[in-house]
């Protein structure tokens, strides 16, 4: 049985130039949103991985916002 694929990647092991790591660090200096900027210093640990944040709904309250907001912009993409 073969291994299973590696979904996640740490944010030091992102994209080709880092890119998500990048957002990560800016998330981290945001003092507007200290509730975000605790989600993105716990992803840059690997304290707590994407999945887990979802499944656990432990920032739900601050990624319901931008959450709906990607959903209305895909909506009207077609």
């Amino acid at each position: 049985m073969d291994a299973p694929t590696k979904v996640w990647r740490r944010p030091s092991e992102a994209g080709p130039m880092g890119i998500e790591r990048t957002l990560l660090v800016k998330l981290v200096a945001n003092t507007g949103d200290p509730v975000m900027a605790e989600f993105a210093r716990e992803l840059l640990a690997g304290n707590v991985t994407p999945r887990r944040v979802v499944e656990s709904q432990l920032y739900a309250s601050a990624l319901e916002v931008p959450a709906s907001g990607l959903t209305a912009w895909y909506s009207g993409l077609s």
